[in-house]
Parts: C-alpha cells; structure tokens; sequence
C-alpha cells in the first residue's frame, strides 16, 4: 500500500538515530531544495526572454518591490512594456505575481522578486 502518492518509485529507508542525526538529514535536504533549475527546450527561448531589458526590469523588483505602475515610472518606461517583460520574466519562472486587493479600487498584482520574496507591481 502506498501512503504517498507521487512516491512510488522512492526508496524507503528504516534507521534508528539520535536527534542531531535528523536534523542534520534536514540540512542536507534542504540544501537540496534550495537549488532551482529552469530548463528551455528550445535554445533560442532564454534568448528571447532575458533581454537586457528584461533583466533591467528584474533587478528594478529586486532592488525595491513596488507596483508595475511605480516600477515603470521609476524606470522611465511605458507600464504597458513593464507589465508585458514581467509577464515573461513569470513564464520563464523567474518572478510570480501574487494578486491582492486594492480597497475601493480593485486588485493589484505583486510579483515575487526570484525565488521566494516578495515584490509588488501594480493593477492591471
């Protein structure tokens, strides 16, 4: 019988061990996750997604989370284009956007500056 679905092809380890022992397990596994890879089929992808504008707009969310809105005016950009490089810097996994409400004004979408933090970008 399996408990945990997805782990069928895993091996299963019984040990006896002390508390030190699992935690250092634990560091050990989560150095593990702590790596990312991305992965492109088709060589020609990463090129057309980490354009050196592209690039600009993820170090600007890195540097300092605020809203697509605040972002493009701080870049001197046209929010239409910062929206559209976030988009892809989403699809290529290297930000999420997070939507949260705006009171009295809707929604806003806040991306995830790389691997975990938090940034913002603004409605859309």
């Amino acid at each position: 019988m399996n408990f945990y679905p997805g782990f069928e092809d895993m091996e299963t380890v019984i040990r006896t061990g002390n508390l030190e022992g699992f935690f250092k397990r634990g560091r050990e596994f989560a150095k593990l996750a702590a790596e990312r890879t991305i992965t492109y089929e088709d060589p020609e992808e990463p090129a057309h997604i980490l354009t050196t504008a592209k690039i600009a707009r993820f170090r600007a969310i890195k540097a300092h989370p605020d809203s697509i809105t605040d972002i493009a005016a701080r870049l001197k950009r046209d929010r239409n284009a910062v929206k559209r490089d976030i988009d892809d810097l989403e699809y290529a996994g290297l930000v999420s956007v997070e939507e949260r409400p705006l009171p009295g004004h809707g929604r806003q979408d806040h991306p995830n500056r790389g691997w975990g933090q938090t940034a913002a970008a603004g409605a859309r």
